[in-house]
């Protein structure tokens, strides 16, 4: 059996054990009964310590808040190997489960019931450290994939190469609402060897220029050449593109990420303008649009 392979039957047999962890866990899943039936917080297995959660239905609503982000300190500080120096897991991977655990909280409660059985399992030497990055991380990814958290930003700004195909994405969450403005800087898309030929534009784009049932990546009604334009492709890879123009508002009809490109096909002579020796630029601001209609 291919490791990949092994990986994910371990992680659909874990996941299996957390669902039917009440209150304990079975001994053949390599986690002695004592230590799974024992009061929360840090346990003895071998002469290692896991960390046991608390039983967090039977908590109220600010004991359970609370609960989650002292349990989380504490396994986090054992994954930065503060606990146990002979164990430590990937720096990028902690990380990442700290960012997804702090945006999404209900799920350190599922994560941390999983890295309890795995920690188990490592301490009594049926689990290498490699497979229990591995494990993690499937779990992790597996979280990512069916969860979407809400921006919570005032506003994102981003600058944007005008020779350059989609750039940028921003995750987004079905429903979530934007509204998208860009700067007024001027370029082109077809230079012509010398400023004063050259047509320059803006994220609008060359209104003489109507790019529908054409080739462009807009052939749309509604699209220019030059134009700023934004793609959103959903989880399932369906894509939507859209002008920007000179400003927009979107609303997300489901997870995915937004992306932003110039509406052209030859981008290589594409480029900003300079003016004594000052360059344009083309700078995206997204801000949340709660409650104002989209697109």
């Amino acid at each position: 059996m291919k490791p990949t392979l092994l990986v994910l039957f371990g992680l659909f047999i874990l996941l299996i054990s957390i669902d039917c962890m009440r209150p304990g866990v079975r001994e053949d899943e390599g986690v002695r009964a004592d230590v799974a039936a024992s009061e929360p917080g840090w346990q003895p297995v071998g002469d290692r310590v896991c960390y046991r959660a608390p039983e967090f239905e039977r908590l109220s609503s600010a004991e359970r808040r609370r609960q989650r982000g002292d349990v989380l300190y504490e396994v986090t500080r054992r994954w930065r190997g503060k606990v146990d120096d002979s164990f430590r897991l990937p720096e990028d991977l902690v990380g990442r489960l700290e960012t997804v655990l702090l945006q999404q909280p209900e799920q350190i409660e599922r994560l941390v019931a999983a890295d309890f059985l795995l920690c188990s399992r490592w301490a009594s030497g049926g689990l290498t450290q490699v497979g229990y990055a591995e494990a993690l991380a499937a779990l992790l990814e597996e979280i990512e994939r069916n969860t979407c958290s809400h921006a919570s930003y005032e506003m994102v700004t981003q600058y944007l190469e005008v020779d350059r195909r989609w750039q940028f994405e921003l995750p987004l969450c079905q429903g979530d609402r934007i509204r998208l403005d860009p700067s007024a800087g001027y370029y082109t898309v077809e230079y012509q060897g010398n400023d004063e030929e050259t047509v320059w534009i803006t994220a609008e784009g060359d209104r003489s220029h109507p790019t529908a049932g054409t080739d462009y990546p807009c052939p749309s009604d509604g699209c220019f050449a030059g134009q700023l334009l934004a793609r959103f492709v959903d989880r399932a890879g369906r894509a939507t593109v859209f002008p920007v123009g000179l400003g927009t508002k979107f609303v997300a009809t489901a997870d995915g990420t937004l992306s932003f490109a110039i509406n052209d096909i030859d981008l290589y002579d594409n480029r900003f303008r300079v003016v004594d020796g000052v360059k344009d630029f083309l700078l995206i601001e997204i801000r949340p649009a709660s409650g104002e209609s989209g697109r």
